[in-house]
């Protein structure tokens, strides 16, 4: 009973701390992101700001869903409430296939339309993009190291949309360089195959936590 008891408990310890870090550093992100992206008229980077954003959500869910299903049984839930789990990993899903819709339609739109970022954004800034980059990388790797102990498809929904933002950011910096070589708007075409991805891997997470809440 005390090793469950324990068990519990790290397992909330671990997800609400993953959970509290995307919130803060999401949210940074997402803030510094839409400030740039809105000056300087990159939609790559207003998208991957809009992306941040609904990571800090996803968080938010997170630390509600870990919070909530580690609360003792009562009279109304003599099962306990280990479901609420599933149902904000599939809320997260659900979300993720919301990001990822918009980030192909604003794509595909400015794709159309032929636009280019081109070098609008001066170097400074473009290298603290980057450095979200890496941000992204830490709370992947964070958010994968705390599931090894806990086995959440929660959390590693997360840690596997950080990672995939952590290689997109990389390719919106590396674009908006190299789209005034090719004369190709390559910071939205970029987006194409991300939101591709985004939206194949909130599928699949909504699809395992449907079954599991059956």
């Amino acid at each position: 009973m005390t090793a469950d008891i324990s068990k519990q408990d790290m397992r909330l310890q671990k997800g609400l701390q993953a959970g509290i870090t995307g919130i803060i550093l999401n949210g940074l992100l997402a803030l510094g992101k839409l400030i740039v992206g809105a000056l300087y008229g990159n939609v790559a980077i207003l998208s991957d700001g809009v992306n941040n954003l609904t990571d800090a959500g996803t968080s938010v869910v997170a630390v509600t869903g870990f919070a909530v299903s580690e609360k003792k049984p009562d009279e109304a839930h003599p099962a306990g409430y280990s479901r609420m789990e599933y149902i904000c990993g599939l809320l997260v899903s659900f979300l993720l296939c919301i990001s990822a819709v918009s980030l192909m339609k604003s794509a595909v739109v400015h794709c159309m339309a032929g636009y280019a970022a081109g070098l609008a954004v001066p170097y400074p800034l473009l290298a603290a993009v980057l450095c979200s980059s890496i941000v992204k990388l830490f709370l992947g790797a964070m958010t994968a190291a705390s599931n090894a102990s806990v086995q959440s498809d929660l959390l590693k929904g997360i840690a596997t949309d950080s990672l995939i933002d952590c290689g997109m950011t990389a390719a919106t910096v590396a674009a908006v360089f190299i789209s005034p070589i090719v004369m190709m708007p390559l910071d939205s075409i970029v987006c194409i195959p991300a939101a591709v991805y985004i939206g194949i891997t909130g599928g699949k997470m909504g699809l395992d936590n449907i079954r599991k809440l059956l």
